[in-house]
């Protein structure tokens, strides 16, 4: 046999398949080709186990055996002849499972040629060719490794000796930058929090409160009075040993979870957690009173310490610190300027009285004309009986460019009192609407989705109120039923008539209406009559009591009953227990929103649930809980 001669084994149990392999050989002109022929799976073996073999050709069936399992032991014996798989008809399956088990080639023996056969032997020598040149690469990386390990157990040796030299320099860098981070997070003279520690604190039980609104808590701005008395007539000197003691007893006033800070000069803030309504924030600061009644001994001179403080709580819905730290300062100034020594709670009516109002309208004036400042946030509205998220109600935030984000307790007073609540809320209806159509095309499971936007007593007012929701309806494509326009009970009774008015033009376009917040106006059964209502919303506070007291359960469960007579929807906002959310259930309340199953949401975080849900495959839109927990 000549040296160029490529040894090809056939396994083959078709006498006429390996005469026309020969003769398919004999054809090939540019290379000689010696074909060996086995005609069961163990001489096939055998010979490619005691023999010189180049390329094997194995046929798919070999008496009772397949090639595939020929393949498989052979690779097993760590050959690296490279194997070709020849089959009587082209199936994919067979192709990969070829492919699988180690095979360099599938050929089909109906379309077999000359030249089809040679190319593919080529290949396949190719093929193991590279698999021999990868396994001697394979063992020189090996040895490199093998050798790089060396050097590297030796250098890791050299490293840790020199580790060990660095580690003292290492803690005493440590040391040193935990110093700095604490001097630049607390006040030099007393030790406490400095502004921005307080705001970062604040800020955290912001969004406490905002992942579970059943957390309260107040911040305290504490001013001294006459401070610069002591100042003046002490030096000092004196004026830093004052306010270092009274930061002792601040802290002496409030329990450990709670913060006190000095945020500059007179003037320190306290963080206090936990509380059950705004009067224990005032029992604290009257803690705090006592304690300053008694003197301060400077330079056997007594001191005695006054201070006026303001008080904001965390239930008007605040969005940042800053925001709750300038109500707090208001009325702090409201206490001075009410004879000084003065404890006042922050409410909304302080707004007026101050200058930050007007300059708070003149922003929200500027953001209603420019229209880039506003954004939506959209809590779900959860079906019980079906299990999935049946629509959204849009509510209203401002980002201010200096204050932050805002919610809508810090603002819309001020808007209703201007009447910029009219413009405001006619870009909230239509980016609301707008928002609710690029959900329902998403996916055909969004398209029953609903959406419910507040609509203020001044908005029913405006002649525009009628076009402005038909337009809105017409340009987006949206079904007039899957908007919920809401009216809070306390509107009703301002004009009955005029309201009834415009209310029936609205169930004439098709859009359903929606008594919100029932149980805490004027409570009258006959409104749900008089006026043409599709929908009550049971008022949150019913919602929280019902769980614990009988009484509010069978309250709810009346009001629910009565809905449910005259054929309305009832939806119970403001759940946030699993006992609450069960209660409802055991009355058959169909449609329930509240923190228990999610905060209200950015569009971004809305739009990555529904499409969740729609690669989940799921026929309905379950909600994660995890989204409440997460904010």
């Amino acid at each position: 046999m000549a040296e160029s001669e490529i040894r090809i084994l056939l396994v083959e149990d078709d006498r006429d398949d390996y005469v026309l392999t020969q003769g398919l050989l004999d054809k090939c002109s540019d290379s000689q080709y010696e074909l060996l022929w086995e005609a069961t799976y163990g001489a096939g073996l055998e010979a490619l186990r005691s023999n010189r073999i180049d390329v094997c050709l194995i046929d798919y069936k070999i008496g009772g055996r397949t090639g595939l399992e020929f393949i498989a032991e052979a690779s097993h014996d760590r050959s690296a002849v490279p194997m070709i798989l020849l089959t009587g008809a082209r199936d994919r399956s067979i192709d990969i499972a070829a492919t699988r088990v180690g095979a360099a080639d599938f050929l089909e023996k109906a379309s077999l040629t000359p030249e089809l056969l040679e190319r593919s032997l080529r290949y396949a020598m190719r093929h193991a060719e590279d698999l021999v040149a990868l396994e001697q690469a394979r063992a020189s990386l090996a040895e490199a490794n093998d050798q790089l390990e060396t050097k590297v157990q030796q250098r890791t040796k050299e490293l840790l000796e020199a580790n060990e030299a660095l580690r003292f320099e290492i803690t005493e860098r440590k040391r040193a930058e935990q110093l700095l981070r604490h001097s630049g997070l607390h006040d030099p003279l007393t030790e406490l929090p400095n502004r921005e520690l307080f705001v970062d604190r604040v800020n955290q039980s912001v969004g406490r409160t905002t992942r579970s609104s059943d957390k309260t808590f107040a911040i305290m701005v504490v001013n001294l009075d006459r401070f610069r008395v002591v100042n003046d007539g002490l030096g000092h000197r004196a004026g830093n040993e004052v306010l270092s003691l009274i930061s002792c007893r601040l802290q002496d006033a409030v329990r450990p979870g709670d913060t006190v800070a000095r945020l500059g000069g007179d003037e320190f803030g306290v963080l206090i957690e936990d509380i059950a309504a705004a009067e224990s924030a005032r029992q604290c600061a009257q803690r705090l009173q006592k304690l300053l009644e008694q003197p301060i001994l400077i330079d056997a001179q007594r001191v005695y310490a006054m201070f006026s403080a303001g008080i904001a709580v965390s239930t008007l819905g605040y969005c940042s610190a800053e925001s709750m730290l300038q109500d707090a300062r208001t009325a702090m100034a409201n206490a001075k300027r009410r004879g000084k020594g003065r404890i006042e709670v922050f409410d909304i009516s302080m707004r007026s009285n101050t200058a930050g109002l007007l300059e708070l309208e003149s922003d929200l004036r500027r953001a209603t004309a420019q229209g880039d400042e506003f954004e939506l946030h959209y809590q779900p509205v959860m079906d019980l009986r079906q299990g999935r998220v049946a629509g959204f109600e849009a509510l209203l935030r401002w980002r201010h460019p200096e204050r932050g984000l805002l919610g809508p307790g810090e603002f819309l007073q001020i808007a209703e009192e201007s009447r910029l609540i009219v413009p405001i809320g006619r870009w909230v209806l239509k980016e609301a609407v707008r928002q609710l159509r690029s959900w329902q095309k998403r996916s055909p499971a969004n398209d029953a989705l609903f959406m419910s936007v507040n609509v203020s007593r001044y908005q029913l007012d405006d002649d525009d109120l009628i076009e402005d929701v038909r337009s809105t309806l017409e340009e987006t494509g949206v079904k007039p039923g899957d908007l919920k326009l809401e009216i809070t009970e306390s509107v009703l009774m301002i004009d009955p008539d005029k309201t009834t008015a415009v209310m029936e033009r609205l169930n004439e376009i098709g859009v359903c209406l929606s008594i919100d917040d029932f149980g805490t106006g004027y409570s009258n059964l006959s409104y749900l009559r008089q006026f043409p209502f599709q929908v009550l919303k049971i008022d949150r506070s019913f919602v929280r009591a019902m769980a614990l007291d009988e009484e509010d359960f069978r309250v709810v469960q009346a009001i629910n009953t009565l809905a449910v007579v005259l054929g309305m929807e009832v939806v119970a906002e403001g759940a946030e227990t699993a006992q609450e959310v069960e209660c409802l259930r055991s009355l058959d309340c169909q449609f329930v929103q509240g923190y228990y199953f999610s905060p209200p949401l950015a569009p971004d975080k809305v739009a990555k649930m529904l499409d969740d849900s729609r690669d989940r495959g799921s026929p309905t839109l379950f909600l994660d809980n995890s989204l409440a927990r997460a904010g």
